[in-house]
């Protein structure tokens, strides 16, 4: 490119590192001055640069082998042995009671279907059973306090669940198996201004009717006729608590015979289940000719 005056004119050479300036003085010339780009590894400046490898092994982290609440309540534990697995129960209970709400685990590891086993801690208490809101449901009853004055002995709706591989037994068989756990969900009606005090229903938009509040108790049953011999049918019942879903207890103990087993021994349909009051039942038995 050429720049021209009346006294001078000046050739500038962009892509060479040497210009010429030529004028009425004679010609000059001088070296570009350029600065050498940095070597690799060297830094520029103001920055800092990477740590150089020492040629000593670095630690490797580790994720820690502690479990939080929610990692026992999400993920099954490993199949250990021993004194190890005695705690196992301990550890669920504690997450449990620490984190005031059922724990939530699927029965399904890698796509197969795995039982859930009762577990109980050395003082014979039943651990609540995990994710028993995913079992196969079979049923609502629900006895109102208006409809059975002074007051229902279970005024709530009663949510029943069974154990998916117990469940899956008893469609082939028509038997509750060794093992089973079925667990009894308690929550509360509602009540508001239309409540009718001759029975209790209330007004919706679809009609008259009992609706369900809150979640208000749980209940277990577990058949083992090794661990409970003595109890009538080897079925055992146990509470949780008739509180709000917060309070629910980690563990509880086997309830006396009297107050559970007396009632399904004399008045359950089969095998201490009160199985008259579950058409899904009903239907499985007949299906296997055992009605």
């Amino acid at each position: 490119m050429f720049f021209m005056s009346r006294h001078r004119w000046t050739l500038l050479r962009t892509a060479g590192a040497v210009a010429l300036m030529v004028g009425c003085g004679g010609i000059q010339s001088s070296e570009a001055q350029t600065t050498p780009p940095p070597a690799a590894g060297t830094a520029r400046s103001g920055q800092v640069p990477p740590p150089q490898p020492s040629g000593e092994p670095q630690p490797r982290q580790t994720q820690s082998q502690e479990r939080t609440p929610e990692q026992l309540r999400q993920t099954p534990p490993p199949q250990q042995s021993g004194a190890a697995r005695q705690n196992q129960p301990q550890e669920r209970a504690a997450a449990a009671a620490e984190s005031g709400r059922p724990p939530a685990q699927p029965y399904t590891v890698d796509g197969r279907r795995t039982p859930y086993v009762a577990e109980y801690l050395p003082d014979g208490r039943l651990v609540r059973p995990i994710g028993w809101r995913e079992w196969p449901f079979i049923g609502t009853p629900l006895t109102p306090n208006r409809l059975n004055l002074p007051e229902a002995p279970f005024p709530e709706f009663h949510i029943v669940y069974v154990e998916p591989t117990a469940w899956e037994h008893f469609k082939r068989t028509g038997e509750f198996r060794e093992g089973t756990v079925i667990v009894k969900e308690l929550v509360r009606q509602q009540i508001n201004s239309t409540t009718d005090p001759a029975n209790g229903a209330i007004t919706e938009s679809s009609g008259k009717g009992y609706f369900m509040a809150e979640y208000a108790g749980l209940e277990a049953a577990v058949k083992d006729s090794r661990r409970f011999a003595n109890e009538p049918g080897q079925w055992a019942y146990f509470s949780f608590g008739h509180v709000p879903e917060a309070q629910y207890a980690s563990a509880t103990e086997v309830k006396a015979v009297e107050t559970c087993n007396a009632c399904h021994a004399a008045n359950a349909g089969r095998d201490f289940v009160f199985i008259q009051h579950y058409p899904v039942l009903r239907g499985l038995l007949e299906r296997v000719g055992k009605n």
